[in-house]
C-alpha cells in the first residue's frame, strides 16, 4: 500500500474484483472521467498495477487481499509465479519476511553460470544461499548443474515453498 487505508465498504462501492482473472474494474464513471468496466489502474516501471482511489495510491494485489480477505494484509504480499500484474488469488500469497520474497525472485540477468545460486569461484563451481545475514554454501562442484542441484535442496531447507529454481 502507498497510501492510507480505504474502508472495505467504500472499496466494494468504487471497485469489482475478479479473483479468478485478477481483474479491477471501475463500478462507476466516478465523475464521468472513468468509462464503465475499464480495467482500474496503471502499471508501474516494476511491473505492479497501481489503483488510485480519491488521489491515494494503492497496490492491486494488496487490494485484492483486502477485498477477499475483508483485512489488510499484515505482512508483504507475493506473486507466486513471478509476474507482478498477475494478481489472481491463487497468485497470491503472504509472506513474512522480505528473505522469503527474495527466495522467490526469478535468477539475476547478470547470472554468468546460467542458475540461480550458483557462481564459480576458486576453480569450482559453488552454490550458496543466504538468509538474515546467514549464508550457507556448498563448494567443489564440476559442473553448474550439479551445484544448481545442491542451492536448490539447500533453497528448499531454508525457504520451503518460496524457494525457485529459475
Amino acid at each position: 500500500m502507498l497510501g492510507q487505508r480505504i474502508s472495505l465498504k467504500d472499496l466494494h462501492s468504487v471497485l469489482d474484483y475478479n479473483a479468478d482473472t485478477g481483474v479491477f474494474q471501475w463500478k462507476n464513471r466516478r465523475l464521468g472521467r472513468i468509462p464503465l468496466s475499464l480495467v482500474a489502474g496503471t502499471i508501474l516501471r516494476c511491473g505492479h498495477r497501481v489503483i488510485c482511489i480519491d488521489q491515494v495510491k494503492y497496490r492491486a494485489h494488496h487490494l485484492a487481499w483486502y477485498f477477499v480477505h475483508e483485512e489488510w494484509p499484515p505482512h508483504e504480499v507475493d506473486h507466486i509465479n513471478n509476474i507482478p500484474d498477475d494478481n489472481r488469488m491463487s497468485n497470491l500469497r503472504l509472506i513474512s519476511d522480505r528473505w522469503q520474497q527474495r527466495a522467490n525472485q526469478k535468477i539475476r540477468k547478470d547470472s554468468r553460470s546460467g542458475y540461480k545460486g550458483v557462481r564459480w569461484r576458486c576453480g569450482n563451481w559453488e552454490a550458496r544461499c543466504r538468509k538474515n545475514g546467514r549464508v550457507s554454501v556448498r563448494r567443489g562442484f564440476k559442473t553448474p548443474e550439479s551445484a544448481h542441484v545442491a542451492y536448490m535442496e539447500m533453497a528448499r531447507n531454508i525457504f520451503g515453498e518460496f524457494a525457485r529454481a529459475k
